[in-house]
């Protein structure tokens, strides 16, 4: 389990004023309250964890879903957080008469759309499912906050998936690149769709809606298997001495990779000065970018552990050769946020949490402690 505070001096570092007036940031003097879906999953915890540690109330929703898409290796169930502040609902974001409890008792001042099916395979094999998870909640969610809590700031963790194969040869990928005629999988278009949505009810609501755009995110906190969590899985791998297989390209397709605590940060600044229906691209950019092969190499050669791989021509449908996303405009906007955690960093995090995982059958020990 996660113990909140523990990451306090983590979660702050690099970003100056986030924490000048933890409780009263949104005016007023009373303990506010959030509500994050997918609170045990990458970005929820990380995100749960740095709303505690700036006196905020968590509401948790997250049913482990996870577990059920990718089997006992994609739980998220030791992500659970404990804190005094923190109320776990183990509810799935489709169940329409638990979420508008939820939202109509307890009011929350913020929303923090984490929850999704997170996989293109997942998303082929299960489309419907895939729908009903990404769009259809995540309007059915919209619609409880605008008839609840419309003043409320709504932040969506939507993908770098929306769009699509229009990304390929585009160099630095920014807000201007088209989401449509172009391949995404059903995942991506779920995504889009998603998106979109929530856009369109801070246009036409007049709701305070952000949606940030990620690439691949990380940490030692994801719950990383072959069908999603690129370098967490692939670290795992080499920890773990387990065969890891390229899908296609050589090997030579190139990600940036970005640390939860620095998209929790993002959507910390999204919560405290939001922009109704502002699209940000969010990523570790250059400096955090690495081919598959890149990072093989680098975690043989840097971090000195042997790994076993294997090649396969056959890509995956609709994925990106190359992504490196342009955070300009968000950091623009948000001036106070940068990105903490250089890709090293990220890789000795991971291999950290694994080498204590192997130990002591949990993942948080070699820095959750109290």
């Amino acid at each position: 389990k996660l113990v909140a505070g523990a990451v306090g001096e983590e979660t702050d570092e690099g970003h100056e004023g986030d924490g000048e007036s933890r409780v009263g940031l949104m005016g007023g003097s009373a303990m506010k309250t959030v509500l994050i879906t997918g609170s045990s999953g990458l970005v929820g915890s990380a995100s749960a964890l740095h709303f505690l540690d700036r006196g905020w109330r968590v509401m948790g929703v997250d049913n482990d879903s996870r577990a059920r898409f990718f089997g006992k290796e994609g739980s998220t169930e030791n992500n659970t957080i404990v804190h005094d502040s923190y109320h776990h609902s183990n509810v799935d974001i489709r169940h329409d008469s638990a979420m508008d409890l939820l939202i109509g008792q307890h009011k929350p001042d913020a929303v923090v759309h984490c929850a999704a099916q997170p996989a293109h395979e997942y998303s082929k094999m299960h489309p419907l499912e895939d729908f009903e998870i990404n769009a259809h909640a995540t309007v059915k969610l919209l619609e409880l906050c605008r008839n609840h809590i419309p003043e409320a700031p709504f932040i969506f963790l939507s993908s770098s998936k929306v769009y699509g194969l229009n990304v390929a040869g585009r160099g630095k990928i920014d807000e201007t690149i088209p989401i449509d005629q172009a391949w995404h999988s059903p995942y991506g278009a779920n995504k889009a769709a998603a998106d979109i949505l929530v856009q369109e009810y801070g246009y036409e609501y007049g709701m305070k809606t952000v949606c940030l755009r990620p690439n691949c995110m990380t940490g030692p906190a994801h719950a990383g298997v072959e069908s999603h969590g690129f370098l967490n899985y692939l670290v795992k791998c080499a920890v773990n001495g387990d065969k890891y297989r390229i899908f296609g390209f050589g090997g030579n397709q190139v990600r940036d990779n970005i640390h939860s605590v620095d998209v929790a940060s993002a959507i910390w600044e999204c919560v405290v000065d939001p922009e109704p229906a502002s699209v940000y691209n969010i990523g570790g950019g250059p400096e955090n970018a690495t081919s598959v092969i890149g990072l093989i190499e680098r975690v043989q050669g840097q971090f000195g552990i042997p790994m076993i791989v294997e090649v396969l021509e056959e890509e995956r449908g609709a994925d990106h050769f190359i992504y490196i996303t342009d955070n300009s405009k968000f950091c623009t906007r948000y001036p106070n946020w940068k990105i903490t955690r250089t890709l090293g960093q990220m890789i000795q995090e991971i291999i950290d949490g694994q080498i204590s995982s192997k130990a002591s059958e949990n993942i948080y020990s070699h820095h959750m402690q109290v």
